[in-house]
């Protein structure tokens, strides 16, 4: 059936249900987008929030450790060993060697080079180093020390130089040794001097002496 406008009843009764429809979907919409972000600072929005300013972690700046420079070892160079030279003991220089004649019940005098013979006035043989004599050793004669003389008898030692001799008298002296071939006598004069006194063989009124001084 028509109507005076030409719409019929059921052309306006569709009609009325449309706008119905449209007018909710609008309401829904709205109300969807007042939750959302779409319409936010619109009168249909909410308020716009600020969006995050996104946190940029910064690590601090690592500093690099200082290098402590590593002192050297002070390498210490040890001296040379200074090696102490031995003291050498002292040598004596010959000052005369020879051969000697001492007469029996005599003397030499042995600080002279060459020996000087000591015969004579009593005087004399007591300025003598060494007697030939055998007063007070009946028909055996001796070699005996005079007054302020020393003596030592090397004659087991072979031939003595001046130190064993000096080394001997301060050791072993003696006071008198036998008149025989071979006997070996260190003797410190009366002036202080070393002479060494070996027998070498008989004379006829006496005894050969190899005679060596040192000084």
């Amino acid at each position: 059936m028509a109507t005076e406008d030409g719409w019929s009843l059921a052309n306006k009764l569709a009609a009325a249900a449309l706008v119905v429809t449209l007018v909710a979907a609008v309401f829904t919409f709205i109300q969807v987008g007042q939750g959302a972000d779409w319409f936010c600072g619109t009168s249909l929005g909410k308020p716009c929030e600020a969006a995050p300013t996104p946190t940029v972690s910064v690590s601090p700046a690592t500093t690099p450790p200082t290098k402590t420079p590593t002192a050297k070892p002070t390498t210490h160079t040890p001296e040379p060993t200074r090696t102490t030279e031995p003291t050498k003991k002292p040598t004596a220089a010959v000052a005369w060697s020879g051969r000697v004649l001492i007469h029996k019940a005599a003397g030499i005098e042995l600080d002279t080079a060459p020996p000087s013979q000591a015969t004579g006035p009593a005087g004399t043989i007591e300025a003598a180093d060494i007697l030939l004599d055998n007063s007070r050793y009946g028909t055996h004669y001796r070699l005996t020390a005079m007054s302020g003389v020393s003596l030592a008898d090397m004659t087991q030692t072979g031939t003595p130089d001046a130190r064993s001799c000096l080394d001997s008298l301060q050791t072993v002296p003696v006071g008198d040794a036998p008149a025989e071939v071979g006997t070996t006598l260190c003797v410190g004069t009366g002036r202080g001097n070393l002479t060494m006194v070996r027998v070498t063989g008989d004379a006829n009124d006496g005894l050969y002496l190899a005679v060596t001084q040192w000084n």
